[in-house]
């Protein structure tokens, strides 16, 4: 009798889950090398094998407000794919971050024979604490990627699995600066500053007008100062297109960017997963976000947490500046920066948080995928 390969569908909707999710098929592929993988990806996860349904970037929204005109696409992309689902009934479901999207999705299939793995728990700690008792009703597995989440929802009696976070085994520690100034042609004397305004188009048009007047306060106080802008192929052009006061560097390959943050002194970056990208590079950085108006007033009642990055957060200190909304400008933000850049102390205290922290996500012995993969053939031998 032959076995028959097991087949994933997988569904990532934007760019730090397609990093997850690929590293993920990629322990799971060394387990099983016949796994098939079908679903929602980036160019990571296609590099894995993913047969893609969708481009990554079709699902790429925030907000509600801020994309209504979008939200009918999206619900009939969610209406296909459950009917894909039915039909095709792959041995899991696994859906990586973007809650938003994914659990409409597992909503609409529970009770439908396809069991659903999510990966990344909900932030229920930073506020929508309802949301455990919520997700408990149709997801049959959760992987948690901090060690105090679990309880939350086994509470609800979610069954859930702490494996760490994937982004520490992912070799940004690894970057080699050398070789970045050399691909460049970046004078080994210049101030590299490294600029992440997000990964959504919406998040791009509010920092970069902002980044950009900070960088030019910072360009006539810093002599060799350098831009580099780690980005998606898609926002290349909008990128190079912008007036910049400082040399630029916009890079869209992973290795290039783990090799710029070796090579730089600081990161600017919108609030989200990438600082925790840089503090696995030991890169001291400023986090900004602004987001509308209206989405504040509705965000705030609800917002549990002191803090917005996940460094703070995890050391329960503000140890990397935020700079939110009001305080989102190109004043405060080169101010910040110029802080990092010449106070010894201040760098060092970063330096020091973001060492805490990587030995806080990084389980012993395991990576994280490899963790996530060993339960994700344990959950599908169960059936």
């Amino acid at each position: 009798m032959t076995h028959s390969r097991t087949k994933i569908m997988i569904i990532a909707g934007e760019p730090s889950g397609d990093f997850i999710a690929a590293q993920l098929m990629k322990s799971l592929k060394k387990k099983d090398p016949t796994i098939i993988f079908e679903g929602i990806g980036g160019q990571h996860m296609q590099a894995q094998g993913l047969q893609s349904i969708y481009p990554l970037q079709e699902l790429s929204i925030m907000g509600f407000f801020e994309d209504f005109e979008k939200y009918y696409g999206v619900y009939k992309k969610l209406k296909e794919l459950k009917e894909r689902l039915i039909k095709n009934k792959p041995d899991l479901l696994i859906t990586v971050d973007f809650p938003g999207f994914n659990f409409r999705l597992g909503k609409m299939i529970k009770g439908q024979g396809v069991r659903h793995i999510h990966y990344v728990a909900p932030t229920v700690w930073a506020w929508k604490a309802w949301r455990a008792k919520m997700v408990a009703k149709f997801l049959d597995h959760l992987f948690c990627i901090f060690p105090f989440e679990p309880p939350y929802f086994e509470k609800e009696n979610l069954p859930t699995t702490y494996i760490g976070h994937p982004i520490m085994e992912m070799g940004f520690d690894k970057g080699d600066a050398g070789k970045f100034l050399k691909n460049y042609k970046i004078d080994p004397k210049s101030t590299i500053l490294t600029l992440l305004p997000g990964s959504r188009q919406r998040e791009l048009d509010t920092l970069i007008p902002i980044y950009k007047k900070a960088v030019c306060i910072l360009s006539s106080k810093i002599s060799k100062l350098h831009i580099v802008i780690p980005t998606l192929d898609c926002y290349r052009k909008y990128l190079e297109g912008q007036d910049w006061t400082s040399p630029v560097s916009i890079i869209t390959d992973l290795q290039d960017r783990k090799d710029a943050y070796a090579a730089s002194k600081v990161a600017l970056a919108a609030s989200g997963t990438i600082a925790l990208e840089l503090a696995a590079a030991s890169l001291p950085m400023v986090i900004t976000y602004k987001i509308s108006k209206i989405t504040e007033w509705i965000a705030r009642p609800f917002l549990k947490v002191k803090y917005a990055c996940m460094v703070n957060i995890l050391m329960n200190k503000r140890i990397v500046p935020e700079l939110l909304q009001e305080k989102c400008n190109p004043e405060d933000l080169s101010k910040s920066i110029l802080t990092i850049l010449n106070d010894p102390k201040e760098n060092k205290k970063q330096k020091e948080a973001l060492k805490k922290v990587r030995t806080m996500l990084t389980p012993e012995n395991k990576t994280p995928s490899d963790l996530a993969a060993e339960a994700v053939l344990k959950i599908n031998e169960g059936r």
